[in-house]
């Protein structure tokens, strides 16, 4: 089955995309602030940059504690879900590949913290469309939906996108060494859609994913 079998625009569907800077984060109130509006989706990202936080660099471990404290002052109870680490060589034209985490549209409950160890590139995160529900009919890790996640990046390299499936609006900016980048993997609008280039040979990375506890939050609510 091929990607246009699964998935398919007319080319006048297609509109040009705009790409606007993630807002840099600095100190701990600007965390908790940019926390705040990735919950009530105002914001699908930031990043920190290696100078860090308040003054202070902060690897991925420090800053999961930072995230994780910043949301429980919100009333927000998130958990470490999962880690992964390793490098990964530069990909042909060094363009990663767009892709989701999340496949369906929900409030706010897991965030990622993407820390770029070594290397560097460019990220770009988007998000859904309100008919996003049409690339959605097969699992994320099959080969239906690679290809139709192939297809849209391919559109959105050609700084295109199907609206109805990605907003035109691209939130980007370069990391180096020492930078992260903080974003929602869903939200009420659906998946968020990311992808990571390689400006370097190779690019090293430590990522975090935080989860929601829905138990541990009705319980603060019904304490506080």
């Amino acid at each position: 089955m091929s990607a246009v079998d699964i998935y398919s625009s007319p080319l006048s569907a297609l509109v040009p995309t705009s790409e606007v800077e993630l807002p840099e984060v600095d100190n701990s109130e600007a965390l908790q602030d940019a926390l705040s509006r990735i919950m009530v989706n105002e914001l699908p990202g930031f990043t920190i940059r290696s100078s860090g936080l308040d003054g202070s660099p902060v690897n991925n471990r420090v800053l999961v504690a930072a995230v994780q404290n910043s949301l429980t002052t919100l009333g927000r109870v998130f958990e470490m879900g999962y880690h992964l680490s390793g490098a990964i060589e530069r990909p042909d034209l060094g363009l990663g590949n767009l892709h989701i985490d999340l496949e369906v549209a929900q409030p706010v409950s897991e965030i990622a913290l993407h820390t770029t160890v070594s290397g560097g590139g460019k990220v770009v995160i988007a998000e859904s469309g309100k008919g996003v529900e049409r690339v959605l009919r097969h699992d994320r890790h099959s080969e239906e939906h690679k290809a139709q996640a192939k297809l849209l990046g391919g559109h959105l390299v050609q700084d295109r996108t199907d609206p109805e499936i990605i907003l035109p609006t691209l939130h980007t900016t370069l990391l180096g060494s020492g930078d992260h980048v903080v974003f929602a993997l869903a939200n009420n609008r659906g998946p968020v859609w990311h992808r990571f280039d390689t400006d370097s040979s190779s690019r090293e990375i430590d990522v975090s994913v935080m989860v929601c506890d829905e138990a541990a939050e009705f319980r603060l609510m019904l304490t506080t």
